[in-house]
């Protein structure tokens, strides 16, 4: 389905709050609500005293705050929290405060859910069950997505609201690649928070395609963290640069947009803006200095500890699986990093 062609396109944002609204629109049907309450583990004897009525969603709620969504009536209280992207970070309520709200609550039935993207870092819900004593149940959206999709469901919204949930959260990129326009953008620093927001593009490419990438690599590689320059609560979703690559889980590899490399003053800089970088540690610099297998990408840039390598980002323009791109940066990695070096 294209995106562009959803009913929910232009009345929603690709945002939590947007899920959440979908979500709870799901719950309002009887049927489906039976299947998802559920799957979500919650007692039948609960799912058969629950109405439309007792769910709400995003309902501020004294003490605490806005939960995503409530369940509320004279035998159950649970609040449910949706998480969409793999970035996003817990609040301090979220942590305690709901959890205590549950427990004031002192219903016979009780429980704090999270649905979260797959790859979402589950210790910190988890750190949150052993800190309070209190189990929290955990959905991934993915799973959820797909069971689903198994239903045989007859409601025409029902059924775009799941297709809709797929394209944003499962990550299935609708015009995800970038245009020469906004690459050059990327090179003029004047205005950082736009090239941010293009970025989110490049975000998405990675995540949907970094799994078959990071097999090509080895058994000793894994994928790491998302790499932060600045954090701003509405421009969350906006502020990835680039992703690490743990070899033999150290972080020693980074590819992306780095921040680093941005100056007015120096072009050269610039042109490296799209880079691998690696951690000196792991590399043998002398020999790196005379390899002319480097030769064809450019003079390295060091910087501190780092040494960066231009890539090429055009590669990405109408490619929404960016294989040319994870092709290159592979090869790079190839000549340059050292497999089995001790690092220094």
């Amino acid at each position: 389905m294209d995106r562009n062609t959803s009913i929910f396109y232009k009345m929603t944002r690709e945002n939590e709050n947007s899920t959440t609204q979908l979500l709870y629109n799901i719950l309002r049907a009887k049927y489906l609500r039976h299947i998802v309450l559920k799957y979500f583990g919650i007692a039948p004897e609960a799912i058969n005293e629950i109405t439309q009525d007792d769910i709400k969603p995003q309902q501020s709620e004294e003490d605490i705050g806005i939960p995503d969504i409530i369940i509320e009536n004279y035998n159950s209280y649970y609040i449910i929290e949706n998480k969409i992207r793999v970035d996003t970070r817990l609040r301090e309520s979220q942590k305690s405060d709901y959890i205590e709200k549950i427990k004031e609550k002192n219903k016979k039935y009780n429980g704090y859910i999270f649905i979260i993207p797959k790859d979402y870092k589950k210790e910190s819900i988890e750190n949150i069950q052993k800190d309070k004593g209190y189990k929290v149940t955990i959905i991934e959206w993915q799973d959820f997505i797909n069971y689903l999709k198994e239903m045989e469901l007859d409601s025409p919204i029902i059924k775009e609201s799941i297709e809709y949930l797929s394209e944003v959260i499962l990550g299935c990129p609708v015009n995800n690649t970038l245009t020469i326009e906004e690459i050059n953008i990327f090179y003029n620093p004047q205005n950082i928070y736009y090239s941010l927001s293009i970025l989110k593009k490049y975000h998405n490419l990675i995540n949907n395609n970094e799994e078959i990438f990071i097999k090509s690599l080895g058994n000793d590689f894994s994928p790491s963290d998302w790499a932060y320059d600045f954090y701003d609560v509405d421009l969350y979703h906006l502020n990835l640069k680039g992703k690490f690559i743990n070899y033999n889980k150290k972080q020693c590899i980074f590819y992306g947009f780095d921040l680093n490399l941005i100056t007015p003053y120096d072009d050269k800089k610039n042109k490296y803006v799209f880079s691998v970088s690696f951690d000196m540690k792991y590399l043998d610099m002398n020999k790196l200095k005379k390899d002319k297998e480097i030769g064809k990408y450019g003079i390295p840039i060091e910087n501190k500890d780092w040494i960066y390598i231009k890539t090429d980002i055009t590669k990405i323009i109408n490619d929404s699986k960016g294989e040319e791109y994870f092709k290159e940066v592979t090869e790079i990695i190839n000549n340059v990093f050292l497999k089995n070096l001790k690092p220094k």
